[in-house]
């Protein structure tokens, strides 16, 4: 009996009579273990004795219909193995999200946009070895939880039914990591094997780039020319992003890759030393009632780096936009206006005068005030900081979207409030 390779298989199941090789007595035994479909049922197959479980086997539908029953003849074990029409899969009124690196700070906030667009079932795919990050997930509603050590096996086997598409966020996203081999292995080669999955099953795949893959830039362009990462965080996004561009022009299904510049956003706090710059202006200024910021380096004054700063409500919006749009490309997502430190900073503690009934004070007098301190650049990060980014969005603007970037004055101020809501935080440092 020929097996079928089908993407999509017919499952058949049988029933085989088995004889206990330690007794006489006979029993109808199931036998269900997806692991083995590539197993031919023939009058040749071997079961042992302890083999009871349901089998689903992978076989051309036509055979099974020609032959309902099947004998083998030629063990002691096996008496007769006949054919059950498989029961009719129940309809699906929905098809299935998968969002990988859905408990991270990036994941939960698509989980949670996606929920409020009334999408519910969303397989979520993490690894909670640090388990605090499951906090992102509680107000979210997902299907089902994997791990991601158990799922590519299973998505390749195409579990999960009818899947709408596949958000690919999870990664280590330490830029100080030094371990290259767990960097590549966890960033590069896992989405590699992700993007062929979907290629086979033709399934949208958007997955996380990063502005790391530009180094010190100091242009920002997709471009190859333009690419020198600094660290292997940025080189393992740059060379999955070499691969996708290889692949893009015979490509049958959507891929959509994002360079996030410096996102900042709820469901961060998990990330510690790597969450944004405002997470931890906002946590300073609430602790010891001030904000410290690197003095100036390489040409630049006094928190006077800039970087272009995106809050995540707008990494949301710009991934459902291309999911609805099913447009394929590389894409800086930034809001193509570098800001510097000194604004987030103040930013941050007029949001917390705010919130203290307190009014907003310029940088100067912040400064003046002792709110806004300057601390020495550290010498690890000499050669390896990127003190200007900035997004060029011409290629995100011609492929369709058009929405305003919130500026850090708004973003900030937003994050702020959504910050002090969550910790109680109702009065200022004077």
């Amino acid at each position: 009996m020929a097996l079928s390779h089908n993407r999509n298989p017919h499952f058949c199941r049988f029933v085989f009579r088995i004889k206990y090789a330690t007794g006489s007595a006979w029993s109808t035994t199931r036998f269900r273990h997806h692991a083995i479909y590539e197993t031919v049922l023939s009058e040749s197959t071997m079961l042992t004795a302890f083999s009871w479980k349901l089998l689903h086997v992978r076989i051309d539908p036509a055979a099974a219909i020609a032959s309902t029953a099947l004998v083998a003849n030629s063990t002691s074990d096996i008496m007769c193995a006949r054919f059950v029409h498989p029961r009719p899969a129940s309809p699906r009124t929905s098809m299935t999200y998968i969002v990988t690196g859905a408990a991270g700070f990036i994941g939960s906030n698509l989980v949670r946009a996606l929920n409020d667009r009334g999408e519910t079932d969303v397989i979520a795919i993490d690894d909670l070895t640090h388990a605090d990050k499951f906090n992102n997930l509680v107000d979210c509603e997902i299907a089902d939880y994997l791990d991601r050590g158990d799922f590519i096996a299973r998505f390749t086997r195409s579990d999960f039914g009818r899947v709408r598409a596949v958000l690919h966020q999870g990664a280590c996203s330490d830029t100080m990591e030094t371990d290259g081999r767990y960097m590549m292995d966890n960033n590069y080669r896992y989405s590699l094997a992700l993007m062929d999955a979907c290629g086979e099953q033709r399934i949208p795949f958007l997955y996380a780039s990063s502005a790391a893959t530009y180094g010190a830039g100091p242009r920002f362009v997709e471009e190859r020319g333009a690419e020198r990462p600094l660290n292997v965080y940025g080189y393992s996004k740059f060379l999955f992003d070499q691969v996708v561009r290889r692949r893009l022009p015979d490509t049958k299904h959507q891929i959509a890759g994002f360079r996030y510049f410096n996102v900042y956003g709820p469901r961060e706090s998990h990330k510690g030393r790597m969450a944004s710059v405002a997470f931890h202006n906002f946590n300073q200024f609430k602790g010891d009632g001030c904000v410290k910021l690197f003095e100036g380096h390489a040409g630049y004054g006094d928190g006077m780096q800039q970087r272009d700063f995106v809050s995540v409500e707008d990494v949301v919006k710009v991934n459902l936009h291309f999911l609805e749009h099913g447009t394929s490309g590389i894409y800086n997502l930034g809001t193509g206006r570098a800001q510097t430190f000194n604004d987030v900073a103040m930013s941050v503690v007029n949001s917390l005068r705010r919130h203290g009934g307190q009014e907003a004070l310029p940088l100067d007098q912040q400064v003046a005030d002792g709110l806004i301190e300057y601390v020495a650049f550290p010498e690890a990060l000499k050669g390896k900081y990127q003190s200007f980014t900035e997004a060029d969005t011409t290629r995100l603007r011609a492929a369709g979207y058009d929405t305003p970037f919130l500026t850090v004055e708004e973003g900030v101020s937003r994050y702020c409030d959504w910050l002090a809501s969550a910790q109680g935080c109702a009065t200022a440092h004077p």
